[in-house]
């Protein structure tokens, strides 16, 4: 060591004052219930002092998955608690390394860190359950899942990463005082504390949310709770240079918001958010999905019984005068696809027991005018939750499930929506049908089951073809 070098003689001071501890699993239940007692005795002061405005967060509906019960006992340690300021990381080895676990100092504006996290040699536990998705591009992909989290094997959110595309994964960090809105069918917002889906708009910079609303800048290492309007998020999006939550001001149950819907628009640097648009939907919301298309981002709000009106928020706010063909005023989900100028708009109409038939518009100018696609020739069971998405403005995806006993089912089109058919060879339908489909560019296409799954499906040619990757054990 160099008689002069400061940084050495701090490291020098702090290793000789390190105390040796047992590494039983009568320590580790000691500590993660420590951890659990003062974050509690935190969370009773703050409602003492601000019981009168107590933020509850949500999530949205067309990401709405629901995990299945873990099928083994398998724990992840409780993880250490993060720091203000971090010394550089050495190099891993090839020992295990425990993942970083979530922080919620406060409901203040995001860290600035931005360095990268370096690699985890912590394999995901065969227990994971697939929740949600995150593609960032460059064989980047999160997936947020549920876990077991310390010894006693408490159930909780968790999130993995792979940087092969897919092929490889290991967990990043765990939410153990979080868990994932799990009872829902017909979609879940999320309440109080869950969380259930994952939108990163780069590899260091993400966000976790459902009951609660978390951000990163260092690659899901640590998180800082963030500021947001209303009570709850019910969506969120990132076209990597901003970021657009929808939220609500009244409760939210696993299925339904009270309350009017707002959005809350801020730069992916650093979350300082402003809230443009207010009112855009009233009453019991089941949705309100964000979607970029072409630099501006649109909100589909869908409340029951309630005629709605898609919004274009950004770049400015306005009102999307959308048609689907034979419809009265109603629902409408925008569809942006990855790639062209075109974006659609899918609208249900009637159908058989069990089934719904679909109308489909099209818009080629920001959807400032629209043109009729198809009426009823897409035709989904009518499971509860439907998502769709697009690779391009020929090729389109959509699925529906969150029903035991209907499961669910998957169509696509070739034919921008005119006409649609199963897929050539199609993965087989989940117990309860499917959540979440996908498309992150190219003529790649994503679908997670609903109830969560070991692992998600994708296809290379646009839905035609599916494979598994698996991420549980990975």
């Amino acid at each position: 060591m160099s008689p002069d070098d400061p940084v050495e003689e701090f490291f020098a001071r702090e290793r000789a004052q390190v105390r040796p501890l047992p590494a039983d699993e009568g320590h580790w239940s000691s500590l993660v219930l420590e951890a659990r007692r003062e974050k509690r005795g935190r969370r009773m002061r703050y409602a003492m002092t601000a019981a009168a405005a107590v933020v509850i967060v949500g999530g949205g509906v067309t990401w709405a998955l629901r995990p299945g019960t873990p099928d083994t006992d398998q724990s992840l340690p409780a993880t250490a608690t993060s720091q203000t300021t971090h010394p550089r990381t050495p190099t891993p080895s090839s020992a295990s390394q425990t993942p970083a676990r979530s922080t919620s100092p406060s409901t203040t504006s995001g860290s600035s860190r931005t360095h990268t996290p370096p690699q985890t040699t912590i394999a995901v536990p065969a227990n994971f359950r697939v929740v949600s998705l995150s593609n960032v591009g460059g064989g980047t992909l999160y997936a947020l899942g549920l876990t077991t989290c310390g010894s006693i094997g408490t159930p909780c959110p968790a999130l993995a990463r792979s940087t092969d595309d897919g092929s490889t994964w290991r967990l990043v960090s765990s939410f153990p005082e979080n868990d994932v809105a799990s009872e829902a069918t017909g979609g879940a917002v999320g309440t109080d504390d869950s969380l259930r889906e994952v939108r990163f708009a780069s590899p260091q910079v993400g966000w976790v949310f459902g009951g609660a609303l978390k951000m990163t800048t260092d690659g899901g290492r640590h998180w800082t709770d963030v500021k947001h309007s209303g009570r709850a998020v019910i969506d969120l999006e990132t076209d990597g240079k901003t970021v657009v939550a929808s939220t609500s001001d009244g409760d939210c149950t696993r299925l339904s918001c009270a309350g009017k819907v707002s959005v809350d628009v801020s730069s992916t640097a650093a979350w300082k958010p402003s809230t443009p648009a207010t009112g855009l939907a009233d009453g019991t919301v089941l949705s309100a999905d964000v979607a970029y298309h072409q630099g501006a981002a649109f909100v589909s709000p869908i409340a029951e019984r309630l005629a709605t009106t898609p919004w274009r928020v950004v770049p400015s706010v306005a009102k999307v005068a959308s048609t689907c063909e034979g419809e009265v005023p109603g629902p409408v989900s925008l569809v942006a696809p990855a790639a062209g100028d075109a974006i659609f708009a899918v609208c249900p109409s009637d159908g058989a027991a069990g089934t719904t038939g679909y109308h489909v518009a099209v818009s080629t100018d920001a959807g400032a005018t629209w043109n009729p696609v198809s009426t009823d020739a897409l035709t989904l069971v009518n499971a509860g939750t439907t998502s769709y998405a697009a690779s391009d403005a020929t090729h389109l995806v959509a699925v529906s499930g969150g029903s035991d006993a209907l499961k669910g089912s998957m169509r696509v089109s070739s034919d921008g929506g005119r006409t649609w058919h199963t897929p050539a060879a199609p993965p087989p339908t989940p117990a309860t049908g499917w959540a979440w489909v996908g498309a992150p560019g190219g003529r790649t296409l994503y679908a997670v089951p609903a109830g969560g799954a070991s692992g998600f499906w994708v296809s290379s040619d646009n839905g035609e073809h599916w494979r598994q990757l698996r991420v549980a054990g990975g």
